[in-house]
């Protein structure tokens, strides 16, 4: 069994079915004071062989840097061709301590063909408001070969990586708790039954009258007054309690990598697909050589297999469906 048949086989068994089950509410409430931060800063990388920056950019970046350590060189003594000016990016999860590390992605700026083997020199990462939140320093990763779809095999996308757990926490951003009488909460599937699910629950659970929903995405709990002291152990207690909801599947896609992966049986409704001079009609009767009667995101990626097509072809038309509004499921993109 070739690549392409062994890929198919691999997403077409990802999927499986989700119906209405019980789901703990610390997996779909967020307090909204509870945030993630995203960090960003500019850096360099060095050990290329070979395939990195023509220009000058990351060479003087280099030169600038050695003479803050001392070092007098001149830039025509570096190879420019062994570093990368890259941007390197990171989130920051709410709650992170200092000494906590982070994973960082690190991406071309110039006219690098490749980052593999290359090394990320210590890079200040700073949030939106100009303050160091981590520093980033380690070998980056590219990951390796990816099967296509067709055509046999191809490279990942080499000018983008990743350095896992290579930024350690410097700042931490303060998640205040204490000094409230309530706490919004934000819901993760906007539905309006949901939250009047969640509030019920919560009501129940406690004999009071203390959640109420504020729209279709949040809701608004006031802390007992026996739990005023202990927010901490209101919000553990509160996220404990499970309520019985039919959560919302998930496509996960990697554009980098061309991975898809398919959480849940889910669904398409009735439509129209081309693509590359291919159409595919979905859950409609015709004559159409490629047509689905199901309507289920692993038929069609099984459908779009045998038809030889490309694992970032099968992305994009995962994206149109979505952005359609006839794919039925969050699509994440990592």
């Amino acid at each position: 069994m070739g690549r392409r048949k062994l890929l198919s086989v691999f997403l077409t068994l990802l999927a499986f079915t989700i119906s209405a089950e019980e789901v703990s509410l610390k997996e779909i409430l967020r307090p909204v004071d509870v945030i993630e931060n995203q960090l960003i800063g500019y850096g360099i990388v060095v050990g290329l062989a070979g395939t990195g920056d023509r220009s000058t950019v990351a060479s003087q970046s280099v030169v600038n840097m050695l003479r803050k350590l001392g070092i007098t060189v001149d830039t025509s003594m570096l190879q420019a061709k062994n570093c990368a000016a890259v941007v390197v990016t990171a989130t920051l999860p709410p709650f992170a301590k200092r000494g906590d590390k982070i994973d960082v992605e690190v991406s071309s700026i110039a006219d690098a063909k490749s980052l593999q083997g290359g090394y990320l020199l210590m890079t200040p990462l700073l949030g939106a408001d100009g303050k160091v939140y981590a520093v980033a320093q380690g070998p980056v990763s590219i990951g390796g070969f990816n099967a296509g779809l067709a055509g046999g095999g191809q490279k990942n996308h080499e000018t983008s990586a990743r350095v896992p757990q290579g930024a350690i926490v410097q700042k931490e951003v303060p998640v205040k708790l204490a000094n409230k009488d309530s706490i919004t909460f934000s819901v993760e599937d906007k539905d309006f039954e949901t939250v009047q699910k969640i509030c019920d629950k919560i009501n129940a659970k406690f004999g009071l009258d203390i959640a109420h929903p504020l729209d279709a995405g949040s809701i608004k709990v006031k802390i007992p007054d026996f739990y005023l002291d202990n927010p901490v152990a209101f919000v553990a207690s509160l996220l404990s309690e499970t309520v019985d909801i039919s959560p919302i599947p998930t496509v996960v896609i990697n554009e980098k990598t061309a991975t898809v992966v398919m959480g849940g049986d889910v669904k398409i409704l009735p439509a129209v697909v081309t693509h590359n001079q291919i159409t595919v009609r979905i859950g409609n009767k015709t004559n159409s050589a490629f047509e689905m009667k199901s309507t289920t995101v692993s038929d069609l990626v099984k459908l779009l297999n045998n038809l030889n097509l490309k694992a970032r072809d099968i992305i994009a038309i995962l994206q149109a469906l979505k952005a359609a509004g006839v794919l039925k499921a969050k699509l994440k993109t990592i």
